[in-house]
């Protein structure tokens, strides 16, 4: 079977740290050798949150060695499996329903057509009203199906519904989010508390990358081929292109944070003073090119302003409100007064 995990020595006491910020003169992310380092050492059987709440349909004796692998399935997805010689097929089988649900899966079958395999099941059902929890909400009902096979399949069918083999993804190991093939093996090991997908506001061409995130340090990004561009020190990350990243630091006191241009080394191309006001997509309620951030030093108020991807002032950053209208921007100062800027900053009314 292709998914077959390799078991790997664990380290006992390892402790791994991220660094923050790399010191000044150092090449490329300090991250790297730890993600390096990190992938001989952590074995995914070990670290799994095995699911226990649901319960199960199963063709296996000792299926405790299995029951781990349906914290990374999907509803409609399954996945192939050997243990103790035998093969198996592991799938989730749900059923949602106003006015019964499952009891119990009396009975699988198992219709084999070449490669292709039909499951049905056979099932005990109960009504909500005199057996069941009942309420204006669909009840689910969950079970996990540990199946055997006699031959190979490349297709599986779940009640006639077509369903995808597992391919790899993210999992939760831990307190960790990792991200692994569809072997198992680790592309990315669980020494991040987050991996959320980031794509590029500038050049759509370019690959989507991964904001990465480490409590207690910040936010960094790996790249797609899953290794570190940018450290985990950051606040709001916006990804340009694959050599232009606009990142926001997290100071305690916000009138010292600033905001970078960076590029793919994490070397510092420009900074100005302020904070980045949206998330990873940092390009909302604003013109293409632009990012609107805010001055937390003007007065005892927030400064609101427009700068463009190379961090050049379009509009100032002293206004209370900004708004992008199409083909331009209009804004209010705290004393009430509007006006009108067209996209290269020059004001029209």
């Amino acid at each position: 079977m292709r998914n077959k995990v390799s078991v790997l020595f664990i380290i006992a006491g390892l402790i791994l740290c991220l660094s923050g910020c790399r010191p000044s003169g150092q090449k490329g992310p300090a991250d790297l050798s730890v993600l390096e380092n990190a992938k001989t050492v952590y074995d995914v059987t070990s670290f799994m949150n095995i699911t226990e709440n649901d319960p199960v349909y199963s063709e296996c004796k000792d299926d405790k060695g299995l029951r781990f692998y349906f914290d990374l399935l999907g509803r409609d997805e399954y996945i192939k499996v050997s243990h103790k010689g035998k093969d198996y097929i592991l799938l989730w089988y749900t059923y949602y329903s106003y006015g019964d649900y499952i009891k119990k899966i009396k009975n699988i079958g198992k219709t084999f057509i070449g490669s292709e395999v039909s499951i049905e099941a056979e099932v005990e059902k109960a009504d909500l009203e005199s057996d069941g929890p009942g309420g204006c909400f669909p009840t689910g009902s969950r079970f996990r199906l540990i199946l055997s096979l006699d031959q190979d399949v490349n297709l599986v069918y779940l009640t006639g519904k077509p369903l995808k083999e597992y391919s790899g993804g993210h999992v939760r190991i831990g307190k960790q989010e990792a991200i692994v093939d569809k072997d198992l093996n680790f592309i990315v090991p669980p020494v991040y508390d987050g991996i959320y997908d980031l794509e590029p506001l500038g050049d759509k061409s370019c690959p989507k990358y991964y904001r990465v995130h480490k409590k207690g340090a910040g936010n960094g990004v790996i790249d797609n081929n899953y290794r570190p561009v940018l450290n985990t020190c950051y606040g709001n990350v916006y990804y340009i292109n694959e050599n232009k990243f606009i990142v926001g630091t997290s100071n305690r006191d916000a009138t010292l944070d600033e905001i970078l241009l960076v590029d793919r080394n994490d070397s510092t191309i420009k900074k100005i003073k302020g904070f980045l006001c949206a998330g990873d997509q940092g390009n909302l309620h604003n013109a293409e090119g632009h990012i609107q951030i805010c001055d937390p030093s003007f007065g005892n108020l927030w400064g609101y302003g427009i700068v463009d991807w190379d961090l050049n002032t379009v509009i100032e950053p002293v206004y209370q409100k900004i708004y992008w209208h199409e083909t331009y921007y209009s804004v209010e100062d705290y004393n009430g007064q509007t006006a009108n800027f067209d996209i290269n900053g020059k004001k029209i009314t």
